[in-house]
C-alpha cells in the first residue's frame, strides 16, 4: 500500500483516501466497537491517522495545517468519532438483543466475589458508552438507562450515533 498506492502520482487522491478507508481503517480498528481506550492509546491512533493523511495529501509539517483542516481536505472524521460511533452502533444492538443471549447478560454483569486491586477503577465499557451518548447528543445527564430506551427504536437510534453521514467523499484533485 505505501509504495503503490500513496506514493503514485497517477492515481487521483480522493482514490487514496478510499484505498486508505478500506484497506487500512478497517484493519486498524477492526473490533473497536468492544474497546476502552485510555487517552494515550487514542492519541497514538489518531497520531498515526493523521501522519496516513498528510502522506496522501501530500501536507509537510512547515505547510502548518491543522489536523482540523487535514479531515476536512480528506472528508475523513476523527478516528475517536469512528470508533465512538462503532460503540453506540454495537450497544444498541446489544440493547435489543433477546433477554436469554450472552452479550445482553454480560453488559450488566458484576463479578460476585473477589477483591478489588489498588488505585482507580479501570474504565468500563459502559462508562465509554455513556461518555460517547453524551457527546454525540452533546447532553451531560445522558445515562445509560435513557440511551436503552432510544435505542429500543432502531431508526431512531440509527440517526443518533450514524457516523456514515461524517465521512465526506473526498473531492480533492491529483495536485
Amino acid at each position: 500500500y505505501q509504495r503503490r498506492v500513496r506514493g503514485c502520482r497517477k492515481i487521483l487522491t480522493r482514490t487514496k483516501i478510499r484505498i486508505y478507508q478500506a484497506a487500512v481503517l478497517t484493519v486498524l480498528l477492526y473490533g473497536c466497537e468492544t474497546w476502552t481506550l485510555t487517552k494515550k492509546q487514542m492519541h497514538r491512533l489518531e497520531v498515526f491517522h493523521q501522519r496516513c493523511l498528510r502522506r496522501i495529501l501530500r501536507v509537510r509539517y512547515f505547510h502548518r495545517v491543522t489536523n482540523e483542516e487535514v479531515l476536512s481536505r480528506a472528508g475523513i472524521c476523527s478516528v475517536e468519532t469512528i470508533i465512538s460511533s462503532s460503540r453506540l452502533r454495537w450497544f444498541g444492538h446489544v440493547v435489543r438483543m433477546e433477554p436469554g443471549k450472552i452479550p445482553l447478560k454480560l453488559l450488566h454483569w458484576v463479578p460476585l466475589n473477589g477483591k478489588r486491586g489498588r488505585g482507580r477503577p479501570r474504565k468500563t465499557w459502559l462508562e465509554c458508552v455513556r461518555d460517547d451518548g453524551r457527546t454525540c447528543a452533546k447532553n451531560e445527564t445522558l445515562s445509560v438507562r435513557e440511551m436503552t430506551g432510544m435505542a429500543q427504536d432502531r431508526s431512531e437510534w440509527r440517526k443518533f450515533h450514524s457516523w456514515r453521514d461524517l465521512f465526506r467523499d473526498a473531492d480533492h484533485s491529483n495536485d
